[in-house]
């Protein structure tokens, strides 16, 4: 049986975020596609791996997406070298992809869990709480 063919979305954005404290580590696919948002969250530790899904509006997701604009400190948490060596246990490290009006582009992030820049720091800590179910 031959597949249907999809169209390619017309646009998306997603944010894909992971971190380790200790013996639990949390992983989270945050997606607008073409209107549709999702949220995946996957929390493991030791004993037990849990994947689920959250509630996200469109709304929630646009915010957490634009404040990335409105933070110039970001910028400074980029990861500029591909070779780079990601510290998971010390750091949450957040990875953007999008593609809208024809244009391209991703991002990586690697932010300290102890980071001193605050507006940096708050971002990445409300993309977090939305691991939490509700």
């Amino acid at each position: 049986m031959v597949g249907v063919a999809h169209a390619a979305p017309k646009e998306f954005f997603l944010i894909d975020f992971f971190t380790q404290r200790g013996d639990r580590s949390i992983h989270g696919t945050l997606s607008l596609i073409d209107g549709v948002t999702k949220a995946t969250w996957t929390v493991q530790t030791k004993r037990e791996k849990t994947t689920y899904e959250t509630a996200l509006t469109e709304e929630d997701f646009r915010g957490l997406w634009d404040r990335m604009s409105d933070l110039p400190s970001l910028k400074n948490f980029a990861v500029a070298d591909p070779d780079t060596k990601l510290s998971f246990t010390g750091h949450y490290v957040v990875g953007i992809i999008y593609s809208f009006s024809g244009g391209q582009g991703q991002r990586t992030f690697l932010i300290p869990h102890e980071s001193k820049v605050k507006d940096a720091a708050s971002w990445v800590q409300q993309i977090e709480s939305r691991s939490k179910r509700r």
